[in-house]
């Protein structure tokens, strides 16, 4: 598994954007993403680049992958509100635990790739506050994309 760890406006997107591309890899974009807590299938295809000013090469829909894994109700399987951003940083700190349910939501999204026979690609610009955390858990190859925001 493969794990994109970045700030925002890093070019993150364009990296996962290249790893979707792939055969045999299933690419999650963004797994804290906030939206994913209500997201039902119907909005998933009008999620992108083209529906907000994002500067974001144009492309299919950015949650996809995701598809298979919501509700009827609506929201990812597993995935919380709260981990966005009240869970940025682990309760006991940087090098605290990512708590069970985050633990359980991204081991299901590993498994899912897993039984496509497909190689995991999970992105996020909410994980770099418990990225030794993850890291720990979960521990594939992990790449940090950063980028100077003064040079922009």
């Amino acid at each position: 598994m493969i794990f994109l760890h970045s700030s925002f406006r890093t070019s993150s997107t364009w990296l996962w954007g290249r790893f979707r591309k792939l055969d045999g890899v299933t690419a999650y974009y963004e797994i804290f993403n906030e939206m994913l807590a209500t997201i039902k299938q119907s909005e998933i295809v009008g999620n992108t680049s083209c529906s907000w000013h994002s500067k974001h090469p144009a492309g299919a829909s950015y949650f996809l992958e995701f598809m298979p894994l919501i509700s009827d109700e609506g929201g990812v399987l597993g995935y919380e509100k709260d981990m966005s951003y009240a869970r940025f940083i682990p309760r006991d700190g940087i090098q605290g635990d990512i708590g069970e349910a985050e633990r359980a939501y991204i081991a299901s999204l590993i498994a899912h790739a897993d039984k496509l026979g497909r190689l995991p690609v999970l992105s996020c610009t909410r994980s770099l506050g418990r990225l030794p955390a993850i890291k720990s858990v979960f521990p594939g190859f992990h790449l940090l994309i950063y980028r100077n925001l003064f040079r922009q």
